[in-house]
């Protein structure tokens, strides 16, 4: 049992947070749709001959969440499940100006992927639960407000869940993108962190190079005015400074795993003097 839960684990997203420029963006967006039902639901309760207060009242709760959504100095989590609050109420009107039409009801739909752009799961999960509790529920108070046909009129629960189902079936293909979505995202983070290892691999490769030509110059120049003694410190101080450096980059990559004592063996022996040809 345990197995099979770490396997359902495995194959559903994480919903680990966004990050904050994407989450930025996206919430904009969203915001920004749902601004756009306010003024669309009362021109379309107009449009049905709907009363004017009455479309007003409708389309102000839509404003209500819209309000909510928008204040940056509520926490991201209230924003989101305002803004989801809000979508899902939009398509809760619309269903209702509309007399339960079937036609209506894709809107609910839309915004369950919509609300998916948020890849984390409490919004996602209130935006399904809305839609079964809301053609349940509210399909039991006032049936004629969210169904149209006689058979859901009687059972309104049943096919609250017939409805409920679609939206399963759209869960899955959301949360398999989803899905998808996290293990891009995992890869790219993986790819940028290979190639920041790699460029500090580079500037330690340099930075050793550069301590030992360095040190290599001072003995040279040394030795060609004469002062063996000046010779001799500056190549202790060049090995030190080279085995302290060699030191360092072996300590922070085995931490990581990539290297351990012994790794580094030679294909081909050092060359320190260059051969000389037989006279």
């Amino acid at each position: 049992m345990g197995m099979l839960l770490a396997r359902v684990r495995d194959l559903l997203p994480r919903g680990d947070a966004l990050p904050p420029e994407a989450w930025r963006h996206r919430h904009r967006g969203i915001v920004v749709l749902l601004w756009l039902h306010v003024p669309t639901l009362f021109a379309y309760g107009a449009i049905r001959g709907v009363d004017p207060l009455h479309g007003l009242q409708e389309a102000a709760v839509v404003a209500a969440f819209a309000v909510l959504a928008t204040r940056r100095q509520a926490s991201e989590n209230l924003r989101m499940l305002t803004a989801t609050l809000g979508l899902m109420t939009s398509s809760g009107v619309l269903v209702h100006l509309s007399g339960g039409t079937i036609e209506a009801h894709f809107h609910f739909f839309v915004m369950v992927a919509v609300i998916s752009l948020y890849q984390t799961w409490p919004p996602f999960l209130l935006a399904v639960g809305y839609v079964v509790v809301h053609h349940g529920l509210v399909g039991a108070l006032d049936a004629d407000a969210v169904f149209n046909h006689p058979a859901a009129l009687r059972q309104p629960w049943l096919w609250a869940g017939v409805h409920g189902l679609f939206i399963l079936g759209e869960s899955v293909a959301l949360l398999t993108t989803w899905r998808l979505s996290e293990g891009e995202r995992d890869r790219t983070a993986d790819v940028a962190l290979q190639l920041q290892a790699t460029e500090l691999a580079q500037r330690q490769a340099l930075e050793i190079n550069d301590a030992v030509v360095q040190g290599l110059t001072v003995s040279r120049y040394a030795l060609d005015t004469g002062d063996p003694a000046l010779a001799s410190a500056a190549l202790d101080s060049t090995l030190d400074a080279a085995r302290d450096l060699v030191s360092r980059l072996l300590h922070e990559t085995s931490e990581d795993g990539r290297f351990r004592a012994g790794d580094l063996v030679r294909e081909v022996p050092a060359i320190v003097l260059p051969q000389r040809e037989p006279l």
